[in-house]
């Protein structure tokens, strides 16, 4: 008969000693806190690139934003160029408008005094002055004229700059005249 042959194993550490030893413990606890620790590198390295790529969007983004916002703020900074000169005008309009009123005043006062055979050539209103050339058909004409505006209140001051006529032959009077007016004792 045949004899079986017999496989003989000879292990030196058992397995179940060695893990029930201090040691073999130990050994296996560093093993699992080792691999938690590993575990845990890995995952705070997983988490910090992810964090690192939604902050690099996050970043381009912003860059996007800032550099569109830039050429807006710069479109805005013409338009508000524009919109300043603008309210400039507007202010000035405003003044002229009141001043206007002033002019129309003077001229409607000029107007009331004036013969209506006198042709006026130009009219010129500063702040407290209202200067106008033109004739007039004769001297009587004239010294009426000049009468009325002497009366007026609002007239302060009367100069005759240029005074001309055509003697006999052409009675026409020419003239320049300054007035120094005050405006705000106008009533018509």
């Amino acid at each position: 008969m045949a004899k079986k042959q017999s496989s003989i194993a000879i292990n030196l550490l058992s397995s179940k000693s060695f893990e029930a030893s201090p040691v073999g413990q130990t050994f296996n606890w560093a093993l699992r806190i080792g691999k938690l620790i590993l575990f845990g590198t890995f995952l705070i390295i997983i988490i910090a690139l992810l964090v690192r790529f939604s902050l690099d969007r996050k970043v381009d983004q912003l860059a996007e934003n800032i550099e569109s916002n830039t050429d807006i703020i710069q479109q805005l900074g013409d338009t508000e160029i524009k919109i300043r000169k603008l309210q400039n005008r507007l202010d000035n309009i405003d003044t002229l408008t009141k001043d206007d009123q002033s002019l129309s005043e003077a001229i409607n006062l000029l107007e009331h005094n004036l013969p209506k055979t006198a042709v006026l050539e130009t009219i010129t209103l500063n702040q407290q002055q209202l200067s106008f050339e033109g004739t007039v058909p004769n001297e009587t004409v004239f010294s009426n004229m000049l009468a009325s505006l002497q009366i007026q209140p609002q007239f302060s001051e009367i100069v005759i700059d240029e005074l001309s006529s055509g003697g006999l032959s052409d009675p026409e009077i020419s003239f320049s005249i300054k007035l120094s007016c005050d405006l705000a004792k106008t009533e018509l």
